[in-house]
């Protein structure tokens, strides 16, 4: 197994991200052939990269969705 995590490791991040990209939405899909579940992971991932950008942490993030009221 190792061979083939060396040799998927060579493939360019610009043809791994969009292929990353369909199978995430054709597995969202495929769980309840909902397009509103599609459009959810990808205003989620869109959060994320906003988040990410804004150098906010994920873990006062979760203690406060946990902790808050």
């Amino acid at each position: 197994m190792i061979g083939m995590w060396v040799r998927l490791l060579r493939i360019s991040y610009s043809m791994l991200f969009p292929a990353i990209l369909v199978f995430c939405c054709i597995g969202v899909y495929s769980a309840s052939y909902s397009l509103l579940d599609v459009y959810m992971m990808a205003g989620c991932g869109g959060l994320g990269y906003v988040l990410a950008k804004l150098d906010c942490g994920p873990a006062p993030l979760l203690l406060g969705l946990v902790l808050g009221r």
